[in-house]
């Protein structure tokens, strides 16, 4: 544009000699000899540059379709896998609950017995000897060898119908408390009252109950009767009447041999959130597994029957077979108590139909596993169980960022007051009025193996878009995908890295108006929309991604003006 003079003594404006200044310190030295009466006028071309902003997106931050809290790279490998942690069932293997039933003990005299008893001396006594057995059964467990208890309260309450005084001791021969046979005794003394009552409690905390020596379970009772003479004649009949009873009965422990019909029923449900908004067709996993732990702290074998495995994506169900299935392994029993045995496994494509890629590639958006537990599952054997005891299985989705991506999204922002640098760069002396374009300069170094289209979207203070380079679906093709070693096998630990970054600068030219845009409206940041997609996705081509490889994006601006002055 044309600018008046404002010092029309000298000829030439303030802001000409200013930018003359600008130009002659920036090339090769001339020299103009000016006088009061020179008459001056023509045209300068001053431009220089001043950086925007600039960042670095890595891999593993930035895939925003996958929506995932767990990306992480694989521990062996190195490449990038999108992990979702899921819980399949967490519980105790069986509930451990005795059954009995309160046991009593008689002490009837025949005739011969009462007249032996009445003809006794005052002071004189007569011991009986009288044994029985108390069953005992665990449930689930048809062969029980032993019994450890947690905490159990035996009482005994006895009725004496006789004018004797009496002394009667149990011992209980397979209750051991503190590795010894447990006992009680009670004393009755004849006062003149009938009938008299006494009783008599075993605390039988922490104690083992051993079945070992018995067909069946049961704890024996051997009961001692020391009967006293009070010179006074005995009745035939029952003298004597005892009832045994067992209380808050815990069991921590139970060694034997469960059969094998015993099951329970487990059932699992959940979302799958990272796959979520994900279209099918615009990512493809090559290698996607399922991966399942068992924890077993039971000594019980347990295989495990399927009912249901599934994923659900929109309308359509995805049941699982094959031969990781049909041939799942049995769930290991722990060795010992105290311990705990893991059984791990996993569904790939190799075993799995229908294959888990094709079931991934519809982006499922929930799962579904169901079946029967059932214990020893190749026979009876030998086994024990804690109360502490539980049987879990565990898993993971891993999905190896191993295909190919058509399209796929990635947005991020770069938050830079860029009409303020604007601002600042175009201070007096220069003035606005004389810039001619401005021309936004992205540089960017591509170490990721997709090629990329970009959108850059300029926002002002109240987030509200004023001006963007690219439009649509596609923006603009600026950056091919870094190089890959393509001569490499798959199972090669380096396929598909990027080795050399491919970089490419992208320049676009904004009139003065469009740039006056920027400046007026407050421009604060840059909003940076990518569509990402490897090379060849449509037919196929899979790449992997690795937690280093990265893109660089560096903003920059340069500026041209267009100073002209005349008489």
């Amino acid at each position: 544009m044309q600018r008046p003079l404002l010092f029309p003594w000298f000829g030439l404006s303030f802001w000409g000699v200013c930018a003359l200044s600008i130009l002659f310190a920036s090339c090769i030295r001339q020299e103009f000899h000016l006088d009061e009466g020179s008459s001056i006028a023509g045209h300068l071309d001053p431009s220089f540059a001043i950086p925007l902003g600039s960042a670095t997106f890595l891999i593993e931050d930035g895939l925003e379709t996958l929506n995932s809290e767990q990306i992480e790279s694989d521990p062996t490998q190195g490449w990038l896998q999108y992990v979702q942690p899921f819980d399949m069932f967490d519980a105790p293997l069986l509930e451990m609950t005795a059954v009995y039933e309160p046991t009593s003990f008689s002490l009837n005299l025949e005739p011969s017995e009462a007249q032996a008893l009445s003809m006794l001396p005052k002071g004189q006594s007569q011991t009986f000897q009288v044994h029985s057995e108390w069953p005992w059964v665990l449930e689930n467990m048809p062969v029980l060898d032993s019994i450890q208890l947690g905490s159990a309260q035996f009482t005994i309450h006895a009725t004496c119908m006789a004018p004797l005084d009496m002394q009667v001791q149990l011992t209980c021969g397979n209750l051991f408390v503190g590795g010894v046979a447990a006992s009680a005794t009670l004393q009755f003394e004849y006062n003149g009252t009938l009938p008299m009552e006494a009783s008599a409690s075993i605390n039988a905390d922490n104690a083992l109950i051993d079945f070992s020596q018995f067909n069946t379970p049961v704890i024996p009772l051997d009961w001692t009767v020391v009967a006293t003479s009070n010179g006074e004649m005995i009745d035939p009949g029952m003298v004597l009447s005892c009832e045994l009873t067992c209380d808050d009965v815990d069991i921590q422990a139970a060694y034997g041999m469960f059969g094998m019909n015993q099951t329970f029923a487990f059932e699992s449900n959940g979302s799958i959130p990272g796959l979520a908004g994900v279209s099918p067709g615009m990512v493809h996993f090559a290698d996607p597994r399922v991966r399942l732990w068992m924890e077993n702290s039971s000594g019980v074998p347990v295989g495990l029957e399927w009912e249901e495995l599934s994923f659900f994506s929109s309308s359509e169900i995805h049941q699982l077979g094959g031969t990781d299935i049909s041939e799942f392994p049995v769930i290991a029993a722990a060795p010992s108590p105290g311990t705990t045995a893991v059984t791990s496994h996993e569904l790939s494509n190799s075993g799995i139909l229908p294959s888990l890629s094709s079931v991934f590639d519809a982006m499922p958006d929930s799962m579904s596993f169901s079946g029967m537990a059932v214990m020893n599952p190749e026979g009876p054997v030998s086994n024990f169980l804690l109360s502490s005891s539980t049987l879990s299985c565990s898993g993971e989705l891993q999905l190896p960022i191993q295909g190919w991506a058509n399209g796929t999204i990635w947005n991020d922002t770069i938050y830079e007051p860029i009409a303020q640098r604007l601002g600042e760069a175009i201070s007096p002396p220069l003035d606005w009025q004389d810039l001619e374009r401005l021309t936004i300069r992205l540089r960017c170094t591509n170490g990721l193996p997709v090629g990329l289209s970009l959108q850059t979207i300029f926002m002002d203070d109240q987030g509200v878009a004023i001006d963007s380079l690219g439009s649509g679906a596609q923006g603009m093709e600026i950056i091919a995908a870094g190089q890959v070693n393509s001569n490499l096998p798959s199972e090669a630990p380096n396929f598909g890295r990027v080795e050399n970054p491919h970089a490419q600068t992208v320049d676009v030219v904004l009139d003065r108006n469009r740039a006056l845009e920027l400046m007026n409206r407050n421009c604060q940041s840059v909003v940076i929309r990518a569509h990402i997609s490897t090379d060849d996705a449509m037919s196929g081509q899979d790449v992997r991604f690795y937690a280093e490889d990265q893109l660089r994006l560096d903003l920059g601006a340069k500026i041209d003006f267009n100073i002209q002055w005349g008489p």
